[in-house]
């Protein structure tokens, strides 16, 4: 979908030529894509953004024909903003599939064997007795995971036993209306710590794509440039 929303352009790109050619079909079958050989091309803006810790903004489409709105109003138009999380909680990633207009794919529980990607995620506010408490329930919790799946439980019915702390990653991608709504409901002080994190990371990644005054002010409402070291 995304290379999809990429070639959904009127300037012509080559590194498309190379994606097309090797899934053509991906593109010609889709109604809303002509001919590779007639299409017409728009330059979709793609950069590098530096990663913070577990958040990286993977792609970027501003204005792109599935919105006609976009280019007369670059700030609220249709462009996708596309981002690997890691290293989060299954906590958060449900309070981030709350949020309907975003598209996710997170790392499946029923088909990646848990013994192979286990982590767990612990509140920073835990005292060390709290954090040991959390620990000790989490490695028995792992530990009857591993007896279930020996015993030959399939992973999809193993993953009961797994708590919330469990960490996953995912794949999210939002448009700029969605995503300027999470990350103003998000990064409030009152949103869950994790969460919180996360969006942060993102409104400071987004505020060099777009430069928007609802962008900046988020990070200038909460200091974001000094709190991830990114003053200068």
């Amino acid at each position: 979908r995304s290379w999809i929303e990429f070639a959904s352009v009127k300037t012509y790109n080559g590194y498309l030529e190379p994606v097309i050619s090797i899934f053509p079909y991906a593109f010609r079958e889709d109604p809303l894509i002509p001919e590779f050989d007639t299409m017409e091309y728009k330059t979709a803006q793609s950069v590098f953004i530096p990663s913070i810790s577990n958040v990286h903004l993977l792609a970027v489409n501003l204005g792109t024909m599935l919105s006609g709105r976009d280019d007369k109003d670059p700030e609220t138009g249709w462009g996708r903003f596309t981002w690997l999380v890691e290293d989060i909680s299954r906590t958060c990633s449900h309070q981030i599939a709350r949020h309907r207009g975003a598209s996710i794919s997170e790392q499946s529980m029923r088909y990646v064997d848990a013994q192979k990607v286990i982590k767990f995620i612990y509140p920073p506010e835990f005292t060390d007795s709290q954090k040991a408490e959390a620990k000790e329930f989490n490695e028995l919790a792992f530990a009857k995971y591993v007896k279930l799946r020996n015993e030959g439980a399939k992973k999809e019915d193993a993953r009961f036993v797994l708590p919330l702390g469990t960490g996953t990653r995912m794949v999210l991608s939002m448009n700029k209306m969605e995503l300027y709504h999470f990350l103003k409901v998000r990064c409030e002080e009152g949103a869950q710590w994790e969460v919180r994190a996360t969006a942060e990371k993102m409104a400071l990644q987004t505020s060099l794509i777009l430069g928007s005054k609802e962008i900046n002010g988020i990070v200038e409402k909460y200091d974001l440039r000094k709190k991830y070291g990114w003053e200068d």
